[in-house]
């Protein structure tokens, strides 16, 4: 149908109640995005073959949370989603 498939990537870590230790799962996710679309989303230009979208969630204390970050990848949308 030429619909492009969409994979979400939910990047998990525990949470901390150090900042640092959570924005570094962050930054993580952001380079993470940015080595898909320069790799994998920017060869798709036909509209095939699929777009990652890549989040960050922590288990606890600390948000987005799983459940937060799960639903933040089917808000745009996407068919699948892998957890890591």
């Amino acid at each position: 149908d030429g619909k492009q498939k969409k994979v979400g990537i939910l990047l998990m870590d525990h949470g901390s109640k150090k900042e640092a230790s959570n924005t570094r799962l962050q930054h993580l996710a952001e380079l993470y995005q940015v080595v898909m679309d320069e790799e994998y989303n920017a060869k798709d230009d036909d509209g095939d073959g699929c777009q990652v979208i890549v989040k960050a969630a922590h288990m606890e204390i600390a948000n987005p949370s799983i459940p937060e970050g799960l639903k933040a990848l089917l808000d745009v949308g996407v068919d699948e989603i892998v957890c890591h």
